[in-house]
């Protein structure tokens, strides 16, 4: 593992910037396909767990209540937990180097860390490039490459969204849902999704269930049919919905029992209900979103590829910008306990920890 420490830059001030992203607004089609169309996952395909890691095929992922999801249930003490107090919103701000395209990032309370996860080269990579990085909350500490597809018995190839959930870490790459122990890293084993183009986020539900968008992104952002949500059901990845109503749908969480979701495409928030139906769409225009994250207030915030703004607002809107960092961000990271943001900004290969306003 590779071991490195925070540059801290307090009053650290941020610039309109840009990341490669998906195309935005009308942008759209032209390069769609009928054999993009033809090959996109069906309602109706359901394929057994495949373990392309040569380790013990995983036996699914525990009932547990999502650490990122709304309202957080109990959870097992079995690590040293994150009980050091700061001031909500203060506390450790700043900029960290090192990373490998980080691309997203979740806050890990019963280890006091934050877990980014690095592309590694471009979002289709099947090199084994991917790594995930562990940022040690109370010393600013990172541990590169804490899980890496260049080690033994890892499959990592451009790790993008991830979840927890109980014992086990959800990660999405490319069109397979990997599984890792959540204390050592270690890969337990991957789920395909039949068909996905670019899975991109994961979240999990009040009972356990884990779900992941198919973004439906080719190569160079070429747009594909296909997009859709899937779960994790029994061992199997299966369709909660596919629908090009989603338009590309990127970050995901659940929120009072329903499924959250952006479009990488057009902006737009959609709300789908676990059986499948869309129950209520947003237009979000101007800020080519991806991120998505449910804070304390209950609040979306969402999160731009385009320009760097972080938005929040009720589900129902309005959203209004609520900082902006040096460049487009991926995945948010929302620390519940500190109400703090923890944003990846992939194209200068850093992470930004913004005090809040």
């Amino acid at each position: 593992m590779k071991y490195t420490h925070v540059l801290w830059v307090l009053g650290m001030s941020v610039m309109f910037g840009c990341s490669s992203s998906p195309p935005q607004g009308n942008q759209e089609g032209t390069k769609e396909t009928e054999k993009a169309s033809e090959n996109a996952a069906s309602p109706d395909v359901q394929v057994a767990p495949t373990d392309d890691s040569k380790t013990e095929k995983p036996s699914g992922v525990e009932k547990s209540n999502s650490e990122n999801s709304r309202p957080e249930g109990p959870k097992a003490n079995d690590g040293p937990g994150d009980g050091a107090e700061e001031k909500k919103g203060k506390g450790m701000q700043g900029l960290m180097t090192g990373f490998e395209r980080p691309d997203s990032i979740i806050y890990d309370k019963r280890y006091g860390r934050y877990i980014v996860s690095n592309l590694g080269g471009s979002e289709w990579d099947r090199t084994n490039g991917g790594s995930l990085s562990i940022i040690d909350r109370r010393t600013g500490e990172i541990t590169h490459k804490w899980a890496a597809g260049e080690q033994e018995h890892v499959t990592l190839n451009a790790p993008r969204g991830m979840a927890l959930a109980g014992l086990s870490l959800l990660v999405a790459d490319g069109s397979f849902l990997r599984k890792f122990n959540r204390k050592t890293g270690a890969h337990q084993g991957s789920f395909e999704v039949p068909g996905a183009r670019l899975l991109d986020s994961v979240a999990i539900g009040r009972d356990g269930t884990a779900y992941v968008t198919d973004s439906a992104w080719l190569p160079e952002w070429s747009p594909a049919a296909g997009s859709g949500i899937y779960k994790l059901e029994e061992g199997m990845m299966r369709p909660v919905v596919i629908s090009e109503d989603l338009a590309h749908p990127g970050g995901l969480v659940v929120r009072d029992g329903i499924l959250w979701t952006v479009s990488t495409k057009t902006g737009k928030v959609t709300a789908v209900d676990p059986s499948g139906e869309i129950v209520k769409s947003i237009d979000v225009k101007g800020f080519g979103l991806r991120g998505l994250a449910v804070d304390s207030d209950g609040d979306l915030l969402l999160g731009s590829t385009r320009n760097g703004k972080v938005l929040k607002g009720p589900p129902e809107g309005p959203f209004k910008v609520l900082l902006t960092a040096s460049g487009g961000v991926g995945g948010i990271g929302y620390d519940n306990k500190r109400n703090r943001i923890v944003l990846p900004v992939t194209q200068k290969n850093h992470v930004e920890i913004p005090n809040l306003p």
